[in-house]
């Protein structure tokens, strides 16, 4: 038959945009039901509560100063996601200027011709993959490897080719609400 040679692939270019990477990565983190900073909060209160109860500062003061020592560990909290953020996206932003690439999806895997070379990872290489609209992000052992989008691919049909070959070669071990995914097996 006509084409039964041909495998289906899929050429990209360049990188997503920063903002989509780390929008699919944040996407999906778990989220803690206390966070250290709350907890923290919550045991100064406890064990400095009772000393200013027993002694003999006024209730003004003593609520002035609970709701300050809240907010000091409100933004301590909020200062430090923001540099974890900010670092994340020089890291990303860094990796993307170092290295233009371009390169295809197939069966096999991920081929990328960059600068002064040529890779190809296998899909056996990814443990998860994770999905919103327009937008693929792949892992490795719960880290983010690398990510595609619909803007990456130059032809209309390749988004979707891209999109189906790598859904079919990556077990997605969480749903897009973030509970596990009963049709992938635990990772080993």
């Amino acid at each position: 038959m006509i084409g039964e040679g041909l495998k289906r692939m899929a050429r990209f270019k360049e990188y997503p945009s920063v903002a989509t990477c780390l929008s699919l990565d944040h996407a999906f983190k778990p989220q803690k039901t206390f966070s250290p900073i709350g907890l923290g909060t919550i045991l100064i209160f406890v064990v400095v509560g009772p000393i200013v109860v027993d002694s003999e500062v006024s209730p003004v003061v003593t609520l002035t100063a609970a709701i300050g020592v809240c907010l000091l560990m409100w933004g301590i909290s909020r200062l430090g996601l923001a540099q974890a953020n900010a670092a994340q996206r020089k890291t990303y932003q860094k990796a993307i200027d170092l290295a233009p690439r371009e390169g295809r999806i197939d069966e096999e895997g991920i081929h990328i011709e960059f600068q002064g070379g040529f890779t190809v990872l296998h899909w056996n290489y990814y443990t998860d993959l994770r999905t919103v609209d327009g937008a693929i992000a792949l892992y490795k052992d719960g880290t983010l490897e690398d990510c595609f989008s619909v803007g990456m691919f130059a032809e209309p049909g390749d988004w979707d080719i891209a999109r189906k070959i790598i859904q079919e070669s990556v077990p997605a071990r969480l749903q897009s609400n973030g509970s596990p995914n009963p049709d992938s097996a635990a990772p080993s």
